[in-house]
């Protein structure tokens, strides 16, 4: 049997990821964790940090907070439901390849 391993949930902003995540992690039997609710537990309310600190603000602190949760994901597996940005990020579309065995590219 295969070790149990990191799901990371990308897609458009109000796609579903979180939903599908919660759903899926409660099948595998593994922590589900929303980026976007690590990024409000740093900072505060996304819409707000876009107003007062701007969208480059916004991105560089969701790059660093979803690498760190896939660098975390490799030690730990969960499930985890990317911002629909994050993937803008080299940093983060680097360590996803490296975090993640399997891809799926589309799902209908």
């Amino acid at each position: 049997m295969r070790e149990p391993a990191a799901v990371a949930l990308v897609g458009f902003m109000g796609a579903g990821k979180s939903a599908v995540g919660r759903g899926l992690a409660a099948t595998l039997g593994l922590p589900f964790v929303d980026t976007d609710d690590l990024i409000v537990a740093r900072a505060g309310p996304i819409d707000e940090i876009f107003r007062t600190r701007g969208e480059s603000a916004f991105r560089a602190l969701e790059a660093e907070l979803v690498t760190a949760a896939l660098a975390d994901a490799v030690r730990r597996p969960c499930v985890l439901a990317l911002g629909g940005g994050a993937v803008l990020s080299p940093e983060v579309r680097e360590i996803g390849r490296a975090s993640c065995r399997e891809r799926v590219s589309r799902c209908v």
